[in-house]
């Protein structure tokens, strides 16, 4: 099974190293500012979440993990990411801002590798009200 999911598609590449979460919490832009006496009004209305997501290729298929970046970097909107989460795992609505690796050389011809990548959700998952 897949820890990692791409529009519902789970791809054999190997451990996931890192998961770096981040929230990010959202203020009323309309209401947001500072008053008359200096104190400031912030009224936090959602959190919206990050991912950054670190895959190690040990034991994975090089053919899977050529797959899964191609994937990663296609020009798609929105994307549907699952990944762990708390106790189990969590799906959303995601854009895909930034994708790196690292080529290692191998005996046998090139292999790349340490994939690592940010996700972000379309839509707060939490919100006030």
């Amino acid at each position: 099974m897949s820890l990692i999911k791409l529009d519902g598609v789970g791809y054999n590449v190997g451990e996931v190293g890192v998961i770096k979460r981040s929230f990010d919490i959202q203020i009323d832009s309309v209401t947001a500012g500072l008053l008359m006496d200096g104190s400031e009004v912030a009224d936090a209305i959602a959190t919206r979440e990050s991912f950054d997501v670190t895959v190690e290729p040990r034991g994975g298929d090089k053919a899977q993990y050529d797959a899964f970046v191609e994937d990663l970097t296609a020009p798609k909107s929105p994307r549907v990411v699952t990944l762990p989460y708390a106790q189990g795992e969590i799906t959303f609505a995601a854009k895909i801002t930034s994708v790196s690796d690292v080529l290692r050389k191998a005996h046998n011809g090139n292999r790349f590798g340490g994939i690592q990548f940010t996700v972000t959700q379309l839509k707060p998952r939490r919100v006030v009200g």
